[in-house]
Order: structure tokens, then C-alpha cells, then sequence
């Protein structure tokens, strides 16, 4: 019961901790550019006309009039040097962006988070302390697994990168003290401790 009130509990305070990371601080805006310049609306309606449908796209893409595989990766590598390019979520029907339901999902996401990370924690023997940094470093673990690796394969902004290392860090730290004190480690031997 401790490790399930420790993760909802956790998981609301993500989720209060990242909408004051991105409504009163700047981590959340950092590395976005929140205008697409005076183009933006020749370029939303260009999105329009030329993507078919909502998805995610990366582009350049090969020449779709070479067949060899090898060939299409070459071609696709020779425009990726080249530049431009661009990672696209396109959303052609667009979407509420602070909806009930988009929060909800957000802060279910969060919940099955913190219980995982409760799980963690009732399977650790460390004292409070190390309770808290193995929240913590798990917060930084999502941070390297995931927004690293947008980073260095889709050249997110490196701005953006390093705030998002922050706002998990900072989540998941304040998350584990609370947690780390709901969820202590058993007293007395387990059955892995017995010689």
C-alpha cells in the first residue's frame, strides 16, 4: 500500500513541479523558438498543402526514384550533411494544448512513473538519503536515455537539452523526498540475505 501512495503521491509532484518549471520559470521555454517569424503562417499553410497527414517527419528524405537501399541511405546522408533539415510533429487537426485531457494524461504518465520509481525504492536497503538520490537519478536517467539522444541524433537545441536535464532532475529529487519517506526499506532479513 506504501509503494502505491508513494507513487501517486510522486507522480502529482512531478506533475505540480513541471507546470511551475514551464508556466513561472524559463525552463520550459528554453531552446524553443516561440515564432516562426513573419513566415509563420506562409509556413503553416505550406505544412497544410504539402504534409498528408498528421505524423512525425524528418526531412530531408532519400529520392524516392532510387531503389537500392544502399543508395536511398546515401542520398539521405549527402542532404542531412547538406542542410537544412527539420524533425516535424504535425498535427493537421490541431490540438488543446493545456485541455483536460491532455493534463490528464500528462499527469497519469507521471503517476505510473512514480510508481515504478516506488517499486525501486521498496527493493532498495539504502538509508533516506540514498532513497532520495535514487529517485533522483532516475529523473536523470529518463534525462539520458530520452532527451540526449534527441539532442545528438535530431540536433535538438542544446538550450533546450540541458533545461530539460534540470526540470527532471529537480522533479524527481523533490519527488524522492517525500517518497524515500513513505516507502522505508523492510527491517530484518529477506530471503536474498540468507547465507
Amino acid at each position: 500500500m506504501k509503494v502505491l501512495i508513494a507513487g501517486v503521491v510522486g507522480g502529482l509532484l512531478v506533475f505540480c513541479w513541471s507546470a511551475v518549471s514551464h508556466m513561472a520559470l524559463p525552463l520550459g521555454e528554453m531552446g524553443i523558438e516561440q515564432s516562426g517569424g513573419p513566415n509563420e503562417a506562409a509556413i503553416l499553410e505550406s505544412l497544410k498543402a504539402d504534409l498528408p497527414a498528421s505524423g512525425l517527419y524528418m526531412l530531408p528524405t532519400a529520392d524516392p526514384s532510387i531503389t537500392d537501399p544502399k543508395l536511398q541511405m546515401e542520398d539521405a546522408m549527402q542532404k542531412w550533411s547538406a542542410g537544412p533539415s527539420a524533425v516535424i510533429n504535425y498535427r493537421a487537426e490541431g490540438m488543446s494544448a493545456m485541455g483536460t485531457q491532455t493534463l490528464g494524461k500528462e499527469a497519469a504518465a507521471n503517476v505510473l512513473a512514480a510508481l515504478i520509481a516506488a517499486i525501486v525504492l521498496a527493493a532498495s536497503k539504502c538509508g533516506y538519503v540514498g532513497r532520495v538520490l535514487l529517485v533522483a537519478l532516475l529523473g536523470v536517467f529518463t534525462w539520458l536515455n530520452v532527451e540526449v539522444s534527441y539532442w545528438i541524433w535530431y540536433s535538438f537545441p542544446r538550450d533546450y537539452m540541458l533545461a530539460q536535464g534540470a526540470d527532471h532532475a529537480a522533479g524527481w529529487l523533490i519527488a524522492g523526498l517525500v517518497m524515500a519517506a513513505i516507502v522505508r526499506p523492510k527491517r530484518g532479513l529477506g530471503m536474498d540475505d540468507m547465507p
